[in-house]
C-alpha cells in the first residue's frame, strides 16, 4: 500500500515585469494518460492514496511549467522552454525511475515540457522520502524577454508502502449450522469481501451451503497521477460440511424418539442419537421397529398393534376350537397360534365329536350302543390293550401287562387281577443314601426290586449328609472323621506354623508355634524371625528405608542411606562448616556443596556471576573482575554534558555524571553542545566556539540573518532593508506576506503556524534570498 504526498519546493530569482505574455496551459488533453493540470498537480496532489505492495503501477509526475518554478507568479511572467536532466534518489526497492521526455506546445507555439516517471512492484515496506531533481530552462516574459537557462529545481515525493492485504476471522472449515464470522482486513484496507455466504464483512455458512468455497478480499487499484489497471486480491478456501438431522435415542437401540423433532449436526453426535425418529417407546431398548413381537401386552415392533397375529410372534401357543365347550378341541382342527387361550378354544384336539359335550376322551363308555363316547375308537367290548381280554373282563384294558392270570411284576400293581399287589415276589432291605456316596444311614426299607439312586444295601455311613464321609474314604486334613473309623485326621503329616500378625510372610520372633496338617493360611508363617510382627514393612530382607527403624531385622538402623549436608544460611546452594549426615534431603537451609565464602549473602557463592558491587561474588578472591568499566565525567549543571578527569566505573554514577566531557561551561545548564544559539549576545551557548546564528539557506548568500532556528514563538530577521517578505509552507502555499516594510529588522510571530518546515522569501531592492526555518 502506498500513501503518495507530492510536495514541490523551488524558487527562482524573478524581477518584476508587467504585460506578461505567458499563460499556464492544461496539458491533460495532450497527455490524457497522465491526467491533471500541469501547473497544479504537484501542489494539489492527492494525499493518502493507498497502493498495495504487490500491485504493479506506473505513476508519472506529469508536466513541469511555470507553476513549478515560481508558485507566486505562475502564469503571469514566466515560461518554461525545456525541462530535462532528471535525477532520482530515495526510491524503495522494486521501483524503477526513468525519464520520459514527452514534449508538447500550447496553441500558437511556445514551450516544451519534460516528464519524469517511475514504476514497478515495491519489495519493501516502509516510508520513503523520494527526491526528484531537474533543470528547467526559463524564459522571463514581458516587453523584453530574458532567457535564464538551467535553473535547478526539485520536489519531494513521499511514498508509504504498507503490507499486503490480509484478513482474519475466517476458519478453515464450518458446519452449515455454525453462526456467522466477522471478517477483518489488515494491511491494505478499503477492499471488498466477496464469495458464497458473504454479506458485507460477515461470512454465513448457512448461506454459503455445503461444499468448498473461495472467499476473496479485493482492493481495486487507486488512481494517483497515473496508475496502470491492477488490483490486490487475497483468496482463502473454506469448506462447509452438510448437516444431518439426528434424533434423541434414549435407549440406544438405533431408533430415535418418535416425539423428537430432531437437531442438525455435521458430525455424528455418538451414543444417544439416531438418524430416524421411529421408536414408539424410547425408554425401552426391546421396543423398536426392528424388534420381534412377543406375547407381553405391548406393541414391541411399533406397528401400532399389540400382540398381533404375526406368525413370528414369540411366546404363542397353539389352541384348537372347542365348539361344545367340553374342554377338548376338535380333532379335525389343525390349531391356531394365540398369545392367550381365547374363549371357545382348548389346548388339545382330542375330541372325536366336537358338537356333543357328552363325547370326549373322559366320557364314560356305554358298551354296544353304537357310539364311541370316550373317543377310544371302540364301542365297549374291544380289547384296547391287545392282551387278549376285552374291556369287560380285563381289570385294566389300557395296560397289556394287566389281565386275569398275568405274571405278577414288581410294580405295585395287581397284574393278575386277583386283588393282590406284588404277591409272591422276593423283597430285600434298602437304606436311604441321602448324600449318594453308596452308604445308607441305618433305616431299612423293603423293596422287591432295586429302588435305584438314593438307596443303598449298606447301612454304616457315619454322616449321610456329606458325600466325602463314608467307610473307607480317604482321610483329609479337615478336623473330621472322613473314613468313619472314629479317628480325626489320622495318618496325616503335621507341620509347625507361627503367628504372622502383620501378614508379611514372617512369623513373630516370640511365637512358640502351632501344629497343623495343612497350611492354616493368612496370619501364619513357617518362620518365626520377624523382629516386629505388628508392622508389615519390617521383616528379614526388607528394603531399609530412612525412618530411624531397623526395617530388615539385621540389628542396624538406616544403614547405607545417609548423605552429608552443610548448613546453607543464605540458601544459595552452597554451605559452610562441618558436614551433617541425613538420609533424606533436610530441605531449605542445607546444601550438599560446601565452600561458600560468605554464607550470609545469597549473591556470593562459588561460580556466582560477578556483579559491580566491590565484593568477591564468585569466591575466587578477586573483586569485580571481568566487568566493563565506563569513563564518567562530573556534570555539575546536570545538562547531560560533563568536564574534567574521567572516573572509571562499572555502574551508572547518577545524574551528576555524564559520559560526554565536551561541556564548555559546567556551571550553566543552558550552555552545552547543541544548545540553541542566541546570536550576538557574547555567549557561546552551543559550545561551537562562535557567538553566531543558525540559518538554513537555499543558496550561499548570507545577506540576512534568521534566528532562533528552530523557533516556537517569535522569529527574528535582520539585514538590509526588506521591501517584501513571504512565508511559504512545504507544499508551496503562502501562509504569511508583508509588503512595503522598508526596515532591516523584523520580529515575526509564528506561534500560530503548525509544526513543520517553512521558507522565508525576502526581496530587498534587486536582491532576493530564500531562508528555511523549522517551527516546533
Amino acid at each position: 500500500m502506498k500513501k503518495l504526498l507530492f510536495s514541490f519546493i523551488a524558487f527562482a530569482l524573478s524581477p518584476t515585469f508587467i504585460n506578461a505574455q505567458c499563460t499556464p496551459y492544461d496539458c491533460s488533453a495532450i497527455l490524457p494518460n497522465y491526467g491533471g493540470i500541469c501547473d497544479t498537480l504537484l501542489l494539489d496532489g492527492r494525499i493518502n492514496v493507498p497502493y498495495s505492495d504487490f500491485e504493479s503501477f506506473i505513476i508519472t509526475d506529469n508536466c513541469f511549467d511555470a507553476g513549478l518554478i515560481d508558485p507566486g507568479s505562475a502564469g503571469t511572467n514566466i515560461r518554461i522552454t525545456n525541462v530535462d536532466n532528471f535525477s532520482f534518489s530515495g526510491m524503495p526497492n522494486g521501483i524503477a525511475a526513468t525519464t520520459n521526455q514527452t514534449s508538447y506546445s500550447p496553441p500558437g507555439g511556445g514551450y516544451i515540457n519534460g516528464c519524469a516517471s517511475f514504476d514497478g512492484t515495491p519489495t519493501e515496506i516502509g516510508v520513503f522520502n523520494n527526491t526528484i531533481d531537474f533543470l528547467a530552462d526559463v524564459q522571463l516574459c514581458g516587453f523584453f524577454p530574458i532567457n535564464q537557462n538551467d535553473n535547478p529545481a526539485s520536489y519531494v515525493l513521499w511514498m508509504t508502502v504498507l503490507p499486503d492485504p490480509t484478513f482474519t476471522g475466517l476458519a478453515n472449515s464450518y458446519c452449515e449450522t455454525d453462526g456467522t464470522s466477522t471478517l477483518t482486513a489488515t494491511g491494505t484496507n478499503g477492499g471488498v469481501f466477496s464469495g458464497p455466504g458473504v454479506i458485507g464483512n460477515t461470512f454465513d455458512p448457512s448461506l454459503a451451503g455445503a461444499g468448498t468455497h473461495t472467499i476473496k478480499y479485493v482492493v481495486s487499484a487507486q488512481q494517483g497521477a497515473a496508475v496502470a489497471p491492477a488490483s490486490d486480491s487475497l483468496e482463502i478456501t473454506v469448506t462447509v460440511s452438510a448437516a444431518t438431522t439426528y434424533f434423541v435415542d434414549n435407549d440406544n437401540d438405533g431408533y430415535g424418539d418418535l416425539n423428537d423433532s430432531g437437531t442438525a449436526y455435521c458430525t455424528n453426535p455418538g451414543n444417544g442419537f439416531a438418524t430416524n425418529n421411529n421408536d414408539c417407546d424410547d425408554g425401552n431398548s426391546a421396543i423398536n421397529p426392528n424388534a420381534s413381537e412377543i406375547c407381553d401386552g405391548l406393541d414391541n415392533n411399533c406397528n401400532g398393534l399389540i400382540d398381533d397375529t404375526d406368525p413370528n410372534i414369540i411366546g404363542q401357543t397353539i389352541y384348537y376350537i372347542d365348539l361344545d365347550n367340553d374342554s377338548f378341541g376338535a380333532d379335525s382342527d389343525p390349531g391356531t397360534l394365540f398369545c392367550y387361550q381365547p374363549p371357545g378354544y382348548s389346548s388339545n384336539n382330542q375330541d372325536c365329536n366336537d358338537s356333543d359335550s357328552l363325547i370326549n376322551p373322559l366320557a364314560a363308555e356305554i358298551p354296544a350302543n353304537g357310539i364311541d363316547e370316550n373317543c377310544d375308537g371302540a364301542d365297549g367290548t374291544a380289547d384296547l390293550d391287545g392282551d387278549g381280554f376285552d374291556n369287560l373282563t380285563d381289570c385294566n384294558d389300557s395296560d397289556s401287562t394287566i389281565y386275569p392270570g398275568a405274571p405278577e411284576l414288581c410294580d405295585a400293581l395287581d397284574n393278575d387281577c386277583d386283588g393282590l399287589v406284588d404277591e409272591g415276589l422276593v423283597f430285600s432291605d434298602y437304606y436311604l443314601d441321602n448324600d449318594g456316596d453308596g452308604y445308607g444311614d441305618g433305616i431299612a426299607y423293603s423293596f422287591c426290586s432295586n429302588p435305584g439312586t438314593g438307596y443303598s444295601t449298606f447301612d454304616n455311613d457315619c454322616n449321610d449328609n456329606d458325600s466325602t464321609i463314608y467307610p473307607g474314604a480317604t482321610e483329609i486334613c479337615d478336623g473330621i472323621d472322613n473314613d468313619c473309623n472314629s479317628l480325626i485326621d489320622d495318618g496325616l503329616t503335621f507341620t509347625t506354623y507361627y503367628i504372622d500378625a502383620d501378614m508379611d510372610g514372617y512369623g513373630d520372633l516370640n511365637s512358640t508355634g502351632s501344629s497343623f496338617c495343612s497350611n492354616p493360611g493368612l496370619g501364619y508363617s513357617l518362620t518365626n524371625n520377624d523382629c516386629n510382627d505388628a508392622d508389615s514393612t519390617i521383616y528379614p530382607n526388607a528394603t531399609e528405608i530412612c525412618d530411624g527403624i531397623d526395617n530388615n531385622c539385621n540389628g542396624q538402623t538406616d544403614e547405607g542411606l545417609t548423605t552429608d549436608y552443610y548448613l546453607d544460611n543464605d540458601q544459595d546452594g552452597y554451605g559452610l562448616g562441618n558436614p551433617i549426615p541425613f538420609c533424606n534431603n533436610p530441605g531449605i537451609g542445607y546444601a550438599i556443596l560446601d565452600g561458600d565464602c560468605n554464607d550470609l549473602d545469597s549473591l556470593i557463592y562459588p561460580g556466582a556471576p560477578e556483579i559491580c558491587d566491590g565484593l568477591d561474588n564468585n569466591c575466587n578472591n578477586q573483586t569485580d573482575e571481568g566487568l566493563t568499566f565506563i569513563n564518567y565525567y562530573f556534570d555539575g549543571d546536570q545538562d547531560g554534558f560533563g568536564q574534567g578527569n574521567p572516573i572509571p566505573s562499572c555502574t551508572f554514577l547518577g545524574n551528576s555524571y555524564s559520559t560526554d566531557s565536551t561541556d564548555c561551561d559546567d556551571s550553566d545548564n543552558t550552555i552545552y553542545p547543541g544548545a540553541t544559539e542566541i546570536p550576538d549576545n557574547g555567549i557561546d551557548e552551543n559550545c561551537d566556539g562562535v557567538d553566531g546564528y543558525l540559518g538554513l539557506l537555499l543558496n550561499n548568500e548570507e545577506l540576512f540573518k534568521l534566528y532562533p532556528n528552530p523557533v516556537n514563538q517569535v522569529l527574528f530577521i535582520n539585514g538590509p532593508k526588506i521591501d517584501l517578505l513571504k512565508v511559504v509552507d512545504i507544499s508551496g502555499k503562502i501562509v504569511a506576506e508583508i509588503a512595503h516594510i522598508k526596515s532591516n529588522v523584523i520580529n515575526l510571530d509564528v506561534s500560530n503556524l503548525e509544526n513543520g518546515v517553512y521558507f522565508v522569501l525576502i526581496e530587498s531592492g534587486k536582491t532576493s534570498q530564500s531562508l528555511r526555518f523549522i517551527k516546533n
